[in-house]
């Protein structure tokens, strides 16, 4: 993983985060479901607990559902990043 905290590294990102902890489901091309992790204005960040067998370029759908309950948002993007580590699989998707 890549520490975009470290000194030296220069941030290439778009837009700014925002630390966002909410259950989401990628529903198409696979059906898994995780948390985000952090959102912005052009992406999110979501933690999966396995592995989707994702490729970057891959177009996917994301339902996150609304805080009461009642509706679910579904959204789509492309995949940017996947980064494997030995709890999670973190998935950067691009929304714009």
């Amino acid at each position: 993983m890549i520490d975009r905290t470290a000194v030296g590294f220069i941030n290439t990102r778009r837009a700014n985060r925002i630390d966002w902890d909410r259950p989401v489901s990628i529903v198409s091309p696979v059906l898994v479901s995780g948390h985000s992790i952090n959102v912005s204005a052009t992406g999110i960040l979501v933690s999966l607990p396995r592995d989707p067998f994702l490729q970057v370029g891959t177009r996917v759908a994301l339902a996150i559902p609304h805080m009461d309950g009642h509706a679910t948002l579904t959204v789509r993007g492309n995949v940017v990043r996947v980064e494997h580590s030995p709890d999670d699989v973190l998935v950067a998707i691009n929304l714009a």
